[in-house]
């Protein structure tokens, strides 16, 4: 990848990376940009219009996805039973996994198809590294697993809620939810409120500092340890994306535009002129 594929990428309309001349949009699409996958060859981007794939050194988009799959909310990749890569995609019409046809173009399968409506609309999706056939998808209707690459799907203890965002560290799986805040696990099944101050805030995206969380919420961005009471930044906006890096933190409202911080959260300042910031991915070296 060239030096703006593999720096800071922010999908607002379109990807755009940082270059010597600001922020710079790869390529001529414009979708609503919702989800970024580095892959190493090239960048999946998830999108209100489907999926697209920039392939690595390019800045063409190439179409990805077919007359089935829109609105594309989240991406992970995961190794099949023969150690392959299999992309699943979270859209609104339910979890889909990536094969290739005969002539080598993607084609979707819809595992979860006999579910309800908003058991299938899925937000945010997160594959278990140590099981890569163990996916959790957050959904209109709550927190569901599955352990087998999507055959079969159970509920977990966070269920009757929308789940917004996903992530796993610091030794524990968390959830970002409509109700409740920030929601924490040990094992993926059985979830407790985890900090204090959030109340019914919902969270929409999640992101690991190294020793805290990043929430980005309704009111804001929040840091805790998930224990103690959630610290508040002065940034009173619907933040949909967080991000860290070496040496800032990156945040996208929706409204609102991009936003960093260099001092770990005590000031935020206007970063680009978007309006809209949906996805954030750092850096690869970070």
């Amino acid at each position: 990848m060239h030096q703006v594929e593999s720096g800071w990428l922010i999908g607002s309309r379109g990807i755009h990376g940082r270059s010597a001349e600001g922020w710079t949009r790869l390529g001529a699409g414009a979708f609503g940009v919702t989800a970024i996958l580095r892959r190493p060859d090239g960048l999946l981007v998830g999108s209100e219009a489907g999926l697209w794939q920039i392939p690595a050194g390019t800045d063409q988009w190439v179409q990805w996805h077919d007359e089935t799959l829109t609105l594309v909310s989240d991406l992970g990749q995961a190794a099949t039973g023969a150690g392959e890569p299999t992309l699943v995609a979270a859209t609104g019409y339910g979890v889909a996994t990536c094969r290739l046809d005969e002539a080598g173009a993607p084609r979707w399968d819809w595992p979860a198809a006999d579910l309800g409506p908003d058991r299938r609309y899925t937000n945010a999706l997160l594959i278990d590294d140590d099981a890569p056939a163990r996916w959790l998808a957050g959904t209109e209707a709550g927190l569901y697993c599955t352990e087998n690459g999507g055959a079969k799907w159970t509920g977990t203890s966070l269920v009757g809620e929308p789940v917004r965002a996903l992530l796993r560290a610091g030794g524990s799986y968390w959830a970002g939810a409509d109700s409740g805040g920030v929601w924490r696990s040990a094992d993926g099944l059985s979830w407790a409120p985890a900090g204090e101050g959030l109340g019914d805030t919902p969270v929409y995206a999640l992101a690991w500092t190294g020793d805290r969380l990043l929430a980005g919420t309704e009111r804001g961005v929040a840091q805790g340890d998930g224990r103690g009471p959630w610290q508040l930044s002065e940034l009173p906006l619907r933040v949909a994306a967080v991000a860290t890096g070496r040496d800032r933190w990156l945040a996208g409202a929706c409204p609102g535009g991009l936003w960093c911080s260099r001092d770990m959260g005590a000031t935020w300042t206007r970063d680009g002129d978007f309006q809209h910031v949906r996805a954030i991915e750092p850096p690869e070296e970070e």
